[in-house]
C-alpha cells in the first residue's frame, strides 16, 4: 500500500481541528469562509433564542411565503356566500307579511223579543260566527274589534262583546260572540214590529260590517267585512223572552 502525501495528511487534520473549534464556538465561521455577514443581535449568532425573548420577539414572514397562503380559499368563500344566501331566503321567506282576513260565516237568531206595542223596545239576540285565517308563520294578535249591524235604513243600535285573540301561526279559528240588537226610534221600532209582530216567521235581511285590528311583527293592519245575511225575528212562544 501507497502512504498518503504527508501534506494532504496535514490539510484533513487542520479541516479535522476547525470543524470541532467550529463545534465549540472557538473559531470564527464567517471568517474562515471570508463572508462578510453581520451578527444577528438578538441570538448573537447562537441561532437559538432564550424563552423570555422568544416570548417578546416579533417574527417578520415575507408576503411571498407560502405559510401565508390560505388553503382552499374560494371553497370557504362559496360555503359562505351558499350559507348567507340560504338565511337571507328562509328570513324572507318566513317573515314576509302575508295576509289576515276575518269573514262572517253564520249568524243564529238565540233570543228575541218583539212587544205588541211602542212603549218597549223589541231586541234580538244574535249570535254571529267569525272566521279569522292568518297565513303567515308567526301568530296575529286581533284586537279593537267592532261590528256594525244596518237594517233597511236604519242603523241598529248594537252591543258586542270585547274581544281580543291570538291567532297562531298558519291557523284558521272560527270563533262565535253574541251580539245584541236593539231597534231603538219610533220610526224603525214601528216597522220591525209591523213585519215580526204579526206572528209570521219572518226573515230580516241584514247588513254586518266588522272591523278590528291585527299586530303583529310592530304593525298593525286593518281589517274589514261586509256580511249579508237573514236574521230571524218570528215572535211565537218558545222564542217569546225578554233580553235581560
Amino acid at each position: 500500500m501507497s502512504s498518503l502525501d504527508p501534506s494532504f495528511e496535514n490539510k484533513l487534520l487542520l479541516s479535522s481541528n476547525q470543524h470541532k473549534s467550529f463545534e465549540d464556538g472557538s473559531s470564527d465561521y464567517n471568517s474562515y469562509l471570508n463572508i462578510n455577514v453581520q451578527q444577528c443581535p438578538t441570538c448573537l449568532g447562537k441561532g437559538k433564542l432564550t424563552q423570555s425573548q422568544a416570548d417578546s420577539v416579533v417574527a417578520l414572514i415575507s408576503v411571498s411565503d407560502r405559510r401565508l397562503r390560505p388553503k382552499r380559499t374560494k371553497l370557504y368563500l362559496s360555503i359562505t356566500l351558499l350559507l348567507c344566501l340560504v338565511c337571507i331566503i328562509l328570513i324572507a321567506f318566513f317573515f314576509f307579511p302575508r295576509s289576515v282576513t276575518i269573514s262572517i260565516i253564520a249568524t243564529t237568531s238565540v233570543n228575541i223579543y218583539m212587544p205588541m206595542d211602542l212603549t218597549n223596545i223589541p231586541c234580538i239576540k244574535v249570535e254571529v260566527t267569525y272566521q279569522v285565517d292568518n297565513q303567515n308563520y308567526f301568530q296575529v294578535h286581533i284586537k279593537n274589534f267592532y261590528l256594525d249591524i244596518y237594517w233597511n235604513k236604519y242603523i241598529l243600535n248594537t252591543s258586542t262583546d270585547v274581544v281580543d285573540m291570538v291567532i297562531p301561526p298558519r291557523f284558521i279559528k272560527k270563533i262565535v260572540i253574541p251580539s245584541e240588537q236593539l231597534f231603538t226610534g219610533a220610526e224603525v221600532n214601528k216597522n220591525v214590529q209591523i213585519i215580526c209582530a204579526s206572528g209570521w216567521n219572518w226573515n230580516l235581511l241584514e247588513k254586518f260590517v266588522v272591523t278590528a285590528d291585527a299586530d303583529y311583527l310592530s304593525q298593525t293592519q286593518q281589517l274589514s267585512y261586509t256580511y249579508f245575511g237573514y236574521v230571524a225575528c218570528h215572535n211565537t212562544s218558545s222564542s217569546l223572552a225578554k233580553l235581560t
